[in-house]
């Protein structure tokens, strides 16, 4: 009995330690994984010969970046939204599969990842 509520009082333990609403930061620390970038791989700049364009937006008052890939002739674009880990340099692999497909490409990082501003938000509030 006494096995059982050792175990029972470390999962609570646990559970409260990562609960979101009682401790937040822990949880984004383990969810969210930014990687914040000084300048994008070589690698980005030019895929197949269609040299990316660096572009910035406004997300509140802070400044999103972007690589956007014009494909000549091309009517598509696929936007990327590269998930909740990594930024758009670790996206190489898809931005080229799209490209060698024959469809411009806008790739941006979110608040808090790559070159971009800000801090990432959870939903998790």
């Amino acid at each position: 009995m006494a096995v059982f509520s050792i175990i029972g009082i470390m999962l609570l333990s646990l559970y409260l330690y990562l609960a979101p609403c009682l401790n937040e930061p822990m949880v984004n620390q383990i969810l969210f994984y930014p990687h914040k970038l000084e300048a994008h791989a070589d690698e980005m700049i030019t895929i197949d010969g269609i040299e990316a364009k660096e572009v910035f937006f406004l997300s509140g008052k802070h400044k999103i970046n972007a690589l956007f890939y014009r494909v000549p002739g091309s009517k598509d674009v696929v936007l990327i939204n590269h998930g909740n880990a990594g930024n758009i340099d670790h996206r190489f692999g898809k931005t080229k599969i799209i490209l060698d497909n024959g469809m411009s490409v806008l790739a941006y990082d979110y608040r808090g990842y790559g070159k971009s501003g800000g801090h990432h938000q959870s939903r998790a509030s």
